[in-house]
């Protein structure tokens, strides 16, 4: 095999990652090389604030320094490829020898991590900026996610520079990477190359700056399709792109969900195990008192008589009761399933804020969060 076939490159990796860091993670290290080049050669990482268009009328290239390159879900979709790398890349960061800690995060390390987290950045930024102008509740965590990935990167560059190799790289890290297009910081010389005033390299900042809104008391629903509000969504049966996306989201201070819900309860059809007959269970929200529920008499089911009732059932091998609850406040709530009589089993429960419309299998389970993580 020749140093001139495309095999020769990952051969070429992985003796680049044996040379430096020995040979038991070599190969591990050279896909890492591998997958980084697929992923940046997509986009100079100081350009993802730059959508290149071309006028239609006259054909012109049009620079928009405002604006993601990236359409639709497009963002969110490499920006995970990126997150997914930088994982594994700290994977194999974690079993190297402390000797070399600091090889690894010069030739390796910072550049997977760094462009991770400008892809996080640029996300929260721009998905800031759509939540802003549509007035999203959202929308000042964002800011603030994308205010967070600037501090990172600052603090990457600096241990770049200043915290190993006892500082021999002092400065290497200080070319700007975010502000491109900063025509008000730069003047002309902000779309190009490496702006900066006075042949002097000034510290990032955030551009296109992020917004910050001020909420409503109270809730309001809103609806977007495909990011965009309901009534600006276009959507044809002949769409050859993925297939469109539904968001519900709150315009409000206050959760949507405050207010009477209806927990829907789904149980196996079961007869009394008891002598004293009913098949009891109980549900509460956080500290209330539990509200017991006996499932034949709330259904009405007698499998003596084979009534309709038992019958519906039976037919669909569920038994649905449900009871309502108020939820006072806004926040994290815990719901609470308790057993009173023995053999009841539980297949779901599900909590209707309004708006359920008829199922048989039940909904699709919801995103939850998760100590501040949406799952």
């Amino acid at each position: 095999m020749g140093d001139d076939e495309p095999a020769a490159l990952g051969e070429w990796e992985r003796r680049y990652a044996r040379q430096n860091f020995g040979a038991e993670q070599a190969t591990a290290i050279a896909d890492v090389l591998a997958t980084y080049g697929q992923l940046q050669s997509r986009r100079k990482p100081e350009l993802l604030n730059r959508r290149i268009t071309l006028d239609p009328a006259s054909g012109a290239v049009v620079y928009d320094d405002r604006a993601t390159p990236f359409h639709g879900r497009e963002l969110e979709q490499v920006t995970q490829e990126w997150r997914t790398l930088a994982a594994r890349a700290g994977h194999i960061a974690r079993r190297l020898p402390d000797s070399a800690r600091d090889a690894w995060f010069e030739l390796v390390g910072y550049e997977v991590e760094a462009t991770a987290n400008l892809y996080e950045l640029r996300e929260a930024e721009f998905t800031n900026l759509r939540y802003a102008a549509q007035g999203r509740a959202a929308t000042n965590d964002l800011a603030a996610a994308a205010e967070a990935g600037l501090e990172r990167d600052f603090a990457l560059a600096e241990r770049f520079n200043h915290g190993v190799a006892g500082g021999t790289w002092a400065g290497f890290q200080t070319q700007p990477h975010i502000d491109y297009g900063d025509v008000a910081r730069y003047g002309p010389n902000a779309s190009w190359q490496q702006p900066e005033p006075n042949n002097v390299a000034l510290p990032d900042v955030l551009f296109p700056a992020v917004r910050r809104i001020e909420l409503p008391r109270g809730a309001e629903l809103g609806v977007a399709v495909d990011g965009l509000p309901g009534a600006e969504a276009v959507l044809s049966p002949y769409r050859t792109d993925p297939a469109p996306y539904i968001e519900v989201f709150n315009r409000g201070r206050d959760a949507l969900s405050a207010g009477t819900v209806t927990v829907w309860a789904y149980l196996s059809p079961r007869d009394p195990a008891l002598p004293t007959g009913g098949l009891r269970y109980a549900l509460s929200f956080d500290d209330a008192p539990p509200r017991t529920v006996d499932i034949h008499a709330a259904t009405g089911a007698d499998d003596g008589l084979m009534n309709s009732q038992w019958a519906r059932n039976t037919s669909d091998n569920v038994n649905v009761t449900l009871t309502r609850h108020e939820v006072a406040a806004p926040g994290v709530h815990r719901l609470k399933f308790w057993m009173v009589d023995p053999t009841v089993v539980l297949q779901r429960l599900v909590i209707d804020t309004g708006g359920l419309g008829p199922t048989y299998l039940g909904p699709p389970e919801s995103r939850r969060v998760d100590q501040g993580v949406t799952r």
